[in-house]
C-alpha cells in the first residue's frame, strides 16, 4: 500500500496539527535537536500527557533555525 503525501517522512504541511511523535518521526528528529527547538521558542501545546505542535510553528521554527526568511 503506497503512503500518502500526508504520511511521507519529511513532510510536515501548514495549517495541520502533529502530535510531537509524529512531528519529530516525519523530519527524523532526535532528542537533542527537538529540545533546542523548543529553548528557541517552539511552541507545543500538551493536553493531558499529549504534546501537540502545529505544522505552521513547526516549519517557521525550521526557517528561523537555518536562517531562511519567510
Amino acid at each position: 500500500m503506497a503512503m500518502s503525501h500526508n504520511e511521507l517522512p519529511g513532510v510536515i504541511e501548514p495549517g495541520r496539527l502533529y502530535t510531537a511523535d509524529e512531528a519529530r518521526r516525519r523530519l527524523r528528529l532526535g532528542e537533542k535537536t527537538w529540545r533546542e527547538l523548543r529553548r528557541k521558542g517552539l511552541p507545543v501545546s500538551y493536553r493531558g500527557r499529549n504534546a501537540f505542535v502545529l505544522g505552521d510553528d513547526l516549519i517557521a521554527a525550521l526557517r528561523s533555525e537555518s536562517g531562511a526568511t519567510p
